[in-house]
This record gives C-alpha cells, sequence and structure tokens, in this order.
C-alpha cells in the first residue's frame, strides 16, 4: 500500500508510472524467496537523513550504493553499475569507451559519466553531475536527451571506410555520402541512458 503514499517518500512524481508497471505481493520477503535474482533495490525514505543513516549501516556490504535522489537509496550487485553495464556494451561491440556519450542526471550515473569518451548532463542534474560533464543539456521534461542527440549528430563528422570505399558522414551540413543501403558493422555511436 505504501505505492500509493509515494508522495510522503518525495517520490510522487513515480506513483503513475509505478503504478502501471509494479506487481503488488502481500509479503516481499517471501517473494524474494522465490526469485533466482534481484537486479536492483531502492529504499524511499522519508528523509534524506534516514537514508544516509541506512546507508551507514548498509554500506558494509558488497553491493554498489547510490542515492540517485536525497531519499532514495539504490543497491545493485558489487561492481554493477550504469558505467560497468556501458562497458560491458561497449567490450561485447568492440566500440573504444572513448566513442561512446553517457547521459544523465544523478548519483547513479556519475561512474558511467566519469567512463565514457563524451559525457552530457540532464538540464534537471544535481549540481555535481553537471560539475563533471562535458555538456549540460535541457531537462528531463524538456526532451534533453533528443537535443543532446541532435546536437551531437549536427557537429558529427565521420570518416568511415565500407568495402575499402571512403565515405564522409557531415552532421553539420546535414550530408552522408553514404549510399542508403550501405551498412556498417563497427561503426556505432552508443547513447545510452538507463
Amino acid at each position: 500500500d505504501d505505492v500509493t503514499h509515494m508522495k510522503d517518500f518525495h517520490a510522487g512524481i513515480y506513483q503513475p508510472m509505478f503504478e502501471r508497471i509494479t506487481r503488488k505481493v502481500a509479503d516481499m520477503a517471501e517473494e524474494a524467496r522465490h526469485l533466482t535474482s534481484i537486479g536492483k533495490v531502492n529504499i524511499y525514505f522519508r528523509s534524506s537523513e534516514d537514508c544516509h543513516a541506512c546507508y551507514e549501516e548498509l554500506r558494509i556490504l558488497p553491493l554498489s550504493f547510490a542515492m540517485p535522489e536525497e531519499t532514495t537509496l539504490e543497491m545493485t550487485a558489487q561492481g554493477v553499475t550504469k558505467g560497468s553495464g556501458l562497458k560491458a556494451l561497449a567490450d561485447y561491440l568492440h566500440i573504444p569507451m572513448a566513442q561512446t556519450v553517457g547521459i544523465g542526471d544523478s548519483d547513479n550515473d556519475r561512474a558511467m559519466l566519469h567512463d565514457v569518451g563524451l559525457s552530457v548532463a540532464m538540464g534537471n542534474a544535481q549540481a555535481d553531475v553537471k560539475a563533471q560533464c562535458d555538456l549540460i543539456t535541457e531537462d528531463n521534461d524538456h526532451n534533453g536527451v533528443g537535443e543532446a542527440i541532435r546536437l551531437i549528430f549536427n557537429n558529427l563528422q565521420l570518416n568511415i571506410n565500407v568495402g575499402g570505399k571512403d565515405f564522409l558522414l557531415d552532421g553539420a551540413k546535414g550530408v552522408a555520402s553514404i549510399p542508403l543501403h550501405t551498412t556498417f558493422a563497427g561503426s556505432l555511436l552508443s547513447l545510452i541512458h538507463i
């Protein structure tokens, strides 16, 4: 029933989403016994003091912790972060991290924003997250991710060799000398926002 009281935990903005995507269970501890894994646990608090006190109690556990909001404690398996997820994807696709872009707004984005080639903070990002980023875009409510993607592609110039032929993609001119039927493996700009 706490989902109906999310505003008490400073998370009222998420209530409609939670009501759509969550499945209510009678007993979380009992439910957890039937799961083979738990990807992430978020605990919502009524105050930042309670959140920080809980973190102090739990931080000795072998977990990764983030506080994406003042009253939210997020826990994942040790070493599992958005940054490690993007690194695994980039490695799988044989893309150097220097050629990736990360877009984020809070504490749980820090590792990713540190490791990418181009870091973009949302306009609603925490001040210290903005300070670590290369670019700042609009906020979540004003299509900040879309603005960042347009900015990147409008300033992108790629020289690509496909099948022994050189092609130029010039975003500033809106010109691509690549035939529409050409596909190119290994040339990918990764834009990840989780």
